[in-house]
C-alpha cells in the first residue's frame, strides 16, 4: 500500500521532513491535508515551512482536517517573512458605554457576560491592518475571569466576510481551562490565516456565555 501511494505521489509525514521525501521542483502544485495537526505537529513546523516559501491558493477546513493547495511556481522570497517585524494592536474597551470601570487599574474598562447576556461587547475591526502585511498567523491574548467551576464561557476569535454572512476563520477556548475562578487569567488563541484575508473582512473578539454564567474580559492584544 505504501509503495502504491508513493507511485501516486502521495506521501505522509509528521513534520517538514516531508519536503525531503521527493523532488518538489518536478511539480506545479502541492496539495496538503493536515489532520489533527495540533497533536502531531504542535509547533506547526510543516505549516511554517510551506507558507513561508510557497503561495497558498486554496484553503478549507472540516472537522480538524485542513486542506491546503500551494502554487509551487510562485515562490516567496526567503527574506520576506524573516525581516517582517511583529506588531501588536492593543484594545482596552475604553470607549465602550456598556462596559464597567476597571477598579484594579486605570487602563480601560471591562466587558462582561451574565445571566442576561449571552455575548459580551466585542472588539470589532476591519482586518486591513492584517491584510496590508499579508499576515499568515496571529496571536490573540486577553485577560479573563470566571466565577464558578461550573461556568461554561468561551473566549472567541472570529473573522467574518464583509457582510458578516460567513465566518471565515473561527476559534474558541474555555476560559476556565487551566485557570482559577475569581482571578484574572491570561488567555491566548493562535490562529492560522494562511494569507487568505480580504481587506474588507472583519475580526471580532468576545465572550460567549453558554450557561448564564458571570464572566469578564479586558486588555486584548493582537500580535501579528
Amino acid at each position: 500500500l505504501y509503495q502504491n501511494l508513493l507511485d501516486e505521489n502521495i506521501i505522509g509525514a509528521l513534520d517538514s521532513n516531508i519536503l525531503k521525501s521527493f523532488d518538489i521542483s518536478n511539480y506545479d502544485n502541492l496539495y496538503v491535508f493536515l489532520s489533527h495537526y495540533q497533536v502531531v505537529d504542535p509547533d506547526s513546523t510543516l505549516f511554517k515551512a510551506l507558507v513561508n516559501k510557497y503561495s497558498l491558493t486554496n484553503y478549507n477546513s472540516f472537522r480538524k482536517i485542513d486542506f491546503l493547495a500551494f502554487d509551487l511556481n510562485n515562490v516567496i522570497k526567503s527574506d520576506t517573512i524573516s525581516k517582517m517585524q511583529k506588531d501588536t494592536l492593543h484594545y482596552n474597551f475604553s470607549n465602550c458605554e456598556s462596559c464597567i470601570e476597571n477598579d484594579e487599574d486605570s487602563s480601560g474598562k471591562i466587558t462582561f457576560v451574565d445571566e442576561t447576556r449571552n455575548f459580551s461587547h466585542s472588539f470589532s475591526d476591519n482586518v486591513e491592518f492584517l491584510y496590508q502585511k499579508n499576515v499568515r498567523t496571529i496571536q490573540v491574548k486577553a485577560k479573563t475571569k470566571y466565577t464558578n467551576e461550573s461556568d461554561d464561557v468561551r473566549f472567541v476569535v472570529s473573522i467574518e466576510n464583509k457582510d458578516h454572512s460567513k465566518s471565515l476563520f473561527y476559534q474558541s477556548v474555555d476560559i476556565s481551562d487551566n485557570a482559577k475562578a475569581n482571578e484574572w487569567n491570561q488567555i491566548q488563541i493562535n490562529m492560522k490565516l494562511y494569507g487568505l484575508l480580504m481587506k474588507d473582512d472583519t475580526i471580532k473578539i468576545y465572550l460567549w456565555n453558554r450557561n448564564k454564567a458571570k464572566a469578564y474580559l479586558k486588555e486584548i492584544e493582537i500580535i501579528y
